[in-house]
């Protein structure tokens, strides 16, 4: 399991961790919280492309960010008075925060999938600050801006692929 492999990693360096069960997108799975600044947020070793293809999926994500994502704690191997001690509120440490990946609105998405591409050269990633923030087009369009700043030649081709709140464009 990669969750008790990074778990025993942690635990050599002296940092606290937990592994933790639940559910993602309705598949059991596990992952770890790691105690950063003294609040736990997640990390999850597995889906950090591994599987998903989403970069840094679940990287010091708080519980929230989480959750919106499909990322659903169960409380089978905890009593409920333990689970709250692993509570992490706090997004200062969130990947997709500090890289600026992270949109809150329709010219945020156009300005994060630009600096994605432009770092990435094939593909770009951002992330929606919420769930149904506008409307599909708006998206679309949005994306498209920012192919066709960065790759006009490539606008007819990319590809675009959903996971949750994660939006991904390859250029082709």
């Amino acid at each position: 399991s990669y969750a008790l492999t990074y778990k025993l990693l942690l635990d050599l360096v002296g940092v606290e961790n937990v592994v933790v069960t639940g559910y993602l997108s309705g598949v059991p799975h596990a992952w770890n919280k790691v105690k950063i600044d003294g609040e736990w947020l997640h990390l999850d070793s597995t889906n950090n492309e591994t599987n998903s293809g989403v970069p840094y999926m679940y990287y010091q994500t708080n519980d929230e960010t989480a959750e919106e994502n499909n990322l659903i704690t169960d409380n089978e191997f905890w009593i409920d008075s333990e689970v709250a001690q692993f509570d992490g509120t706090s997004s200062k440490h969130d990947y997709y925060i500090v890289n600026g990946l992270e949109a809150k609105d329709a010219s945020e998405v156009t300005k994060a999938m630009i600096k994605s591409l432009k770092e990435n050269k094939t593909s770009g990633i951002v992330r929606l600050a919420e769930p149904n923030m506008f409307s599909n087009d708006v998206l679309m369009h949005s994306l498209a801006d920012a192919i066709n700043q960065v790759a006009p030649d490539k606008l007819s081709t990319a590809q675009l692929y959903q996971l949750g709140l994660y939006y991904i464009v390859e250029l082709n």
